[in-house]
């Protein structure tokens, strides 16, 4: 054969193989088609009513999904097309998400996608990390569905503090106003070297855009700088709940500054670190804002000295007090605090259910047993009552000279249903 005819031959051969692969990919899509529909038709998920369905893919995902193709929500976009229009469809998977950076400005697409598929649900949000204010503009443009909002600048995964320069919140696409939002927690790590910090105003205004607001934790903000003066305080009337740390048993760490700027006549539960705030700030906040308080947490993160018969004025302003904690009183309160409620007339505290106190080893073991003893009548006199006493020190284990007279005397109180604990971390005198 020529060469003419040779290559004719080869271009008939490649055309041939060229429709062949064409009759090939159309027989796949045909396999894939019957295939997905075969599937449909034996997955149990499509004869369900999509109700029940949904619910069992609400089941799947974890408390904090993050947008990772091997976690629920995305995953179930990747089973078949059943399954994906069943998540597209179930708005509720969506609602909730949890943002881990740092992330590229890319990854504002997926948070938008996300968000979108929510529709018109209340939006939970956390935002762990670095905060990349790009991405945290899409979420503010959702901020009148937000219900639960989370700031987290520390990562726990690799314990890395991510802090860099000055702290921005809201970033340069402020949110207006947040209906919704019952609940607000902002965590950071507190700056020994006090150059990296949150900026005051910005929390302030944070607090001031959720007039709603239930439940606020800050925890680990310190510093927080710049915290103003205002002519009148904030006031937000739904606030039950403010804690400035003090979670998990453990001392207040937070700054508490931003306290003196707020009135709260709703809130029931405090927590406080004393870090800038005085037992005279305290008394001011209390009577101006004349709350329904029902606990109390008072930290010790302050070198001033303060003058205990203030505190004590103070728990005068909250007769509807359940439980109270504080952190490392000195002999001085200590002292005032029993005297005060074992006096038969005394208005301290009336429904006062649980006390404790954190203790250093130097004021525990200089409480005499006269002191003692003038515990031990309060707790007899209010046992109905008070329900749980605790009195600790650190993991040192104090001398019990003082109180091993009177040791039996508790137990018996104890032995009534009353819950004594008497001592270090790690034992229990009584």
């Amino acid at each position: 054969m020529s060469v003419q005819e040779l290559q004719a031959r080869l271009e008939k051969i490649l055309a041939d193989i060229d429709l062949q692969k064409e009759v090939l990919r159309k027989l796949e899509q045909s396999k894939s088609l019957v295939q997905s529909q075969l599937n449909a038709v034996r997955d149990p998920m499509a004869r369900l009513p999509f109700d029940i369905s949904s619910e069992i893919f609400l089941r799947c995902l974890p408390s904090r999904p993050e947008p990772r193709a091997r976690h629920a929500p995305m995953l179930l976009l990747n089973i078949c097309q059943t399954w994906t229009d069943i998540a597209l469809a179930t708005s509720a998977l969506w609602a909730v998400i949890h943002v881990v950076f740092p992330r590229a400005d890319s990854f504002t697409n997926v948070v938008e996608s996300w968000l979108r598929r929510a529709c018109d649900r209340p939006l939970s949000v956390t935002l762990s990390g670095n905060l990349n204010t790009n991405i945290a503009a899409i979420v503010w443009q959702h901020c009148r569905q937000l219900k639960n909002l989370e700031i987290d600048y520390y990562d726990e995964d690799n314990g890395e503090n991510h802090i860099g320069g000055p702290i921005d919140l809201l970033g340069i696409t402020p949110p207006t106003l947040w209906p919704l939002l019952e609940t607000l927690r902002i965590r950071g790590v507190p700056d020994p070297t006090g150059s990296q910090g949150y900026s005051g105003p910005q929390i302030l205004e944070v607090l001031r855009l959720a007039p709603n607001l239930s439940k606020c934790m800050l925890e680990g903000l310190d510093p927080i700088f710049d915290v103003p003066n205002l002519p009148e305080q904030i006031i937000l009337p739904g606030l039950r709940r403010l804690m400035f740390g003090g979670s998990d048993n453990y001392n207040p760490d937070s700054n508490d500054d931003i306290l003196k700027c707020l009135s709260l006549p709703g809130l029931e539960t405090l927590s406080i670190s004393t870090h800038d705030v005085s037992y005279d700030d305290l008394f001011s906040f209390l009577e101006r804002s004349s709350p329904p308080l029902r606990e109390l947490v008072v930290g010790n993160r302050s070198p001033r000295r303060e003058k205990p018969t203030r505190l004590l004025e103070t728990l005068c302003l909250v007769p509807t007090l359940t439980r109270f904690e504080l952190w490392w009183p000195d002999l001085a309160f200590l002292e005032g605090l029993f005297a005060a409620l074992a006096k038969p007339s005394s208005q301290l505290l009336p429904d006062l259910h649980s006390l404790v106190l954190h203790v250093r080893l130097p004021s525990f073991s200089s409480i005499s047993e006269s002191s003692w003893r003038t515990l031990l009548h309060a707790l007899s006199a209010r046992r109905i009552q008070i329900r749980t006493f605790q009195i600790k020190t650190g993991f040192s284990r104090p001398p019990f000279d003082t109180i091993a007279p009177i040791l039996p005397a508790f137990r018996g109180l104890v032995a009534d249903g009353m819950q004594i604990y008497i001592g270090s971390r790690d034992q229990n005198f009584v």
